[in-house]
């Protein structure tokens, strides 16, 4: 497994999202598989879409990424309440192509935090109680278990920890 993720990364690519980008995102947030495990679980209309992304292109507290395997698009991962002053933020990620034989999560994650860790120390995650496999994720990526709150539970992962972890993933 591990061989095959750095084959993944080595065919992989983060970059931002565009409005091209913008139908293929709406289909994947509005299926079951990944609207099912959202707090907002509610089908988005193409304006909502449309809105959301003119909201997210003023505010410089936010980015949005898509993910590309092979030159196929697979996922998109968000870093959201940016604050460079105490270099922190919080991140959200889904795969929005059913998984294969090819790890897309992991690769997603590596890209989405390498880059992120370039400027951050300190990367926060909610997490929906119900949504076991993505706690699991977590964990599996170093995150730490802050607490639970309501029907979430919260993590964070320092960058010194993703250096070790990431270090593990890969070998």
């Amino acid at each position: 497994m591990k061989n095959k993720i750095c084959e993944v990364l080595q065919s992989s690519l983060i970059r931002i999202v565009t409005f091209d980008d913008l139908p293929l995102i709406l289909e994947w947030r509005n299926s079951d598989r990944v609207r099912l495990v959202m707090n907002n679980k509610n089908i988005i209309t193409w304006d909502e879409h449309v809105q959301w992304f003119s909201q997210l292109l003023q505010d410089e507290t936010k980015e949005v990424f898509i993910t590309e395997y092979n030159h196929q698009l697979f996922g998109v991962v968000s870093f959201i309440n940016k604050s460079f002053s105490q270099g922190t933020c919080e991140w959200g990620f889904y795969v929005g192509v059913p998984q294969v034989d090819v790890p897309l999560g992991k690769a997603l994650a590596i890209l989405a935090l390498d880059y992120i860790f370039e400027d951050f120390h300190l990367v926060r995650a909610e997490v929906l109680q119900t949504n076991s496999k993505s706690s699991l994720f977590h964990l599996d990526l170093g995150f730490k278990k802050l607490y639970e709150k309501g029907n979430c539970i919260y993590y964070q992962l320092t960058k010194h920890e993703w250096i070790k972890t990431r270090e593990n993933l890969l070998r």
